[in-house]
């Protein structure tokens, strides 16, 4: 279901970001291939600005949009159909693409899927959060895409965590100027201020409890170059998107256990 819902936030995501006017719609249908066995079919359909047939085939490539013009005026980085395709391969499954300029797009694809007839046993992850609980963490989550703030939302109320949301690096600064919090989750690429920059406004900053907070970068990207920014720049932790829920809870737990031997250290003090 996380990897469903990261495949369609992402698809989604494009939808609403290229369509200034008019809508998008989300269709799922349902056929039984077997007793065991269905076919679900997904159908994100929008009236945006549409794709050339000479860059349909581009859009799918890493860090790559249709036009260097879309790129400056929509954002984003371009990796977003990337992680699908990668994400559907998993599934054994394949993107479909059918685009007129001006008109809009629809995209689409279809999971084999088993039945299920009985409850599903609480995760390894569930059943220990009441020994470790995360609700005790004031999260600042930097993120600008609203797609992308709903799914961590999501996540966070398996764990009954309260986050408060930045949009971009600037947000950030003026809200930890306000607040005390335990941990940051940082979008890397963000308008305004990315957070590379915010980490470094951070680390400056005069108060050293707020200069040394945890800080975990969110990231499409993990080339070595990146890993040495993100190094650099002192952040404490990374992860990469699209990422499990577990992936997530471990990471926090991480954390967690930090910031908990901070508390003690300074205690013995």
């Amino acid at each position: 279901p996380t990897r469903i819902s990261q495949i369609l936030y992402n698809l989604i995501g494009n939808a609403i970001k290229f369509t200034e006017k008019g809508e998008v719609n989300l269709k799922v249908s349902q056929s039984s291939i077997n007793e065991q066995r269905s076919a679900v079919s997904f159908e994100i359909s929008d009236t945006g600005i549409g794709i050339a047939p000479a860059q349909q085939t581009l859009i799918f490539q890493p860090f790559q949009q249709a036009m260097a013009s879309t790129t400056r005026k929509y954002g984003g980085t371009g990796l977003g159909l990337t992680i699908v395709t990668e994400l559907l391969r998993l599934f054994g499954s394949e993107i479909k693409l059918d685009s007129k300029p001006g008109m809009g797009t629809t995209m689409s694809f279809v999971l084999e899927m088993e039945h299920s007839l009985t409850s599903q046993p609480k995760s390894v992850s569930e059943q220990s959060t009441n020994a470790n609980p995360l609700s005790n963490l004031r999260i600042l989550l930097a993120e600008d895409n609203p797609l992308n703030v709903f799914f961590m939302e999501s996540l966070f109320r398996r764990w009954n965590i309260q986050a408060t949301v930045a949009e971009n690096g600037e947000e950030v600064m003026l809200l930890l100027a306000e607040q005390s919090f335990d941990l940051i989750l940082m979008d890397m690429y963000m308008p305004v201020m990315d957070g590379l920059q915010a980490t470094e406004h951070i680390r400056r900053l005069k108060d050293p409890e707020k200069a040394n907070i945890y800080i975990i970068a969110l990231t499409a990207s993990v080339s070595g170059d990146i890993k040495k920014k993100v190094r650099a720049s002192g952040i404490n932790d990374y992860l990469q998107k699209p990422f499990q829920l577990e992936e997530l809870r471990e990471k926090l737990q991480k954390a967690q256990l930090q910031l908990a031997n901070n508390k003690d250290i300074n205690a013995g003090r």
